[in-house]
């Protein structure tokens, strides 16, 4: 029976302090890439080196999603997200003070990893503590959080840009992450104190062995989801990373101009995570179908920005951004509708963690593959191999498709 766990006072408190936390969260995520134009300018260190440490911030949060969301099941929330928060804005502080590029690779390594202890204890205390309706509703606010806090930092980069100020985006940067992990563990411990918040004791679930488990994510389509998720997962945040770079470079832009054009990113994001919701609801529920449909979007805005080139400027704009917020409503479908199909498993926590990690590792392998492309070549190149990517990701999604649709007609032959 799914009763009510907190008043509705409690719930409004525990997803305002949730909705906080992940926006600090999305902060100290998105703000290398937003400064970074400035910082290549201002700096001896290179786009590419810059782009290296976004490599090994992928990585290192694909990475932590595993552990840290397995670590989430056995530690307090109170002390998991508060540690992280707490912790990165120490360590983005630290980066901009150093002159070393090994150092400030480690920093963001490390950064990476504590950002990562966010996601599944937030998961945990929304869950434990309320309905099923209202989890769903906080959730989605999470999303939205991720989208607005991206969007700080890009107001954030163009503010302290704007004055070549670069160092100071992160040091306001790291100040939201320190103040917000301290008011997140005040406020849990007094919860926990009062007894208003739920703890659910971890419990050792059936074992169904190796073997179920591969034969059930092979029913669910999972090697060609597994593909699209991948590519979603390249052009949705290594390409992301590179976007105030590409603006600055392509059309010759001041690097404060180029942040503040890019701040309007995560709105484009936000309705289109949305939009996506409604066509899904027109596709009869298939994020199959929907998920062919906005990849072509992003393959045919890639391919329109290399017929521009860098001649129109506000279309070239709008087709990045139509694109990215394609692969944002693509990755909703992956995480809030693919999931969920495992819901009545218990497999659900590992299978979305893996797709998450493979998501982010492989954005952090693409990111110093993108530099070097645009090192040696140029941006239309470059946005040419994204729009190959993104039509490798229809394929798969098609392929996703046609294989559910055969086999639903083999059962009912059956």
């Amino acid at each position: 029976m799914d009763e009510p766990r907190m008043s509705t006072s409690g719930v409004l408190s525990l997803g305002a302090i949730c909705f906080l936390s992940y926006n600090a969260c999305y902060v100290g995520r998105s703000i290398l890439s937003a400064i970074m134009p400035e910082m290549a300018q201002a700096t001896n260190f290179s786009s590419s080196t810059l782009g290296l440490w976004g490599s090994m911030f992928f990585f290192t949060y694909g990475v932590g999603q595993i552990i840290n969301g397995l670590m989430g099941d056995r530690i307090k929330a109170k002390w998991m997200v508060s540690a992280g928060l707490f912790l990165s804005g120490i360590v983005i502080v630290f980066s901009s003070c150093t002159a070393s590029s090994v150092v400030g690779g480690i920093c963001w390594a490390a950064c990476g990893f504590l950002l990562s202890m966010l996601w599944g204890p937030l998961s945990k205390v929304i869950a434990e503590n309320t309905t099923a309706q209202t989890g769903r509703i906080l959730m989605t606010a999470l999303s939205a959080a991720s989208i607005v806090g991206t969007m700080v930092a890009y107001l954030i980069a163009s503010a302290t840009s704007a004055q070549h100020q670069w160092r100071w985006a992160f040091y306001s940067t790291g100040i939201v992450l320190v103040l917000t992990g301290v008011l997140w563990f005040v406020i849990l411990h007094i919860w926990e104190r009062k007894k208003f918040l739920r703890t659910v004791s971890l419990t050792t679930a059936e074992e169904k062995g190796l073997f179920s488990l591969f034969t059930l994510l092979r029913k669910h389509e999972i090697f060609p989801v597994l593909l699209f998720t991948i590519i979603n997962g390249i052009v949705r945040n290594a390409v992301a990373f590179w976007i105030p770079t590409y603006i600055t470079e392509q059309f010759q832009v001041i690097p404060a101009t180029s942040s503040a054009i890019t701040s309007a990113l995560p709105i484009f994001n936000l309705i289109g995570t949305f939009l996506g919701l409604k066509l899904l609801k027109k596709c009869k529920e298939n994020e199959y179908t929907v998920s062919i449909i906005l990849f072509a979007i992003s393959t045919a805005m890639f391919l329109l920005m290399t017929l521009t080139g860098n001649r129109f400027f506000i279309l070239t704009i709008v087709a990045l951004f139509l694109a990215n917020a394609a692969m944002a409503s693509g990755c909703n479908m992956v995480f809030s509708v693919y999931c969920l199909r495992f819901r009545e498993t218990g497999r659900v926590s590992a299978i979305t963690g893996c797709l998450d990690a493979v998501s982010y590792l492989f954005a952090a392998l693409a990111s110093p593959i993108f530099s070097s492309i645009v090192s040696e070549t140029d941006w239309n190149t470059t946005v040419l191999i994204w729009a190959i990517l993104t039509a490798i990701g229809m394929f798969a999604a098609i392929t996703a498709y046609r294989s559910e649709k055969k086999a639903k007609i083999i059962d009912i032959k059956v």
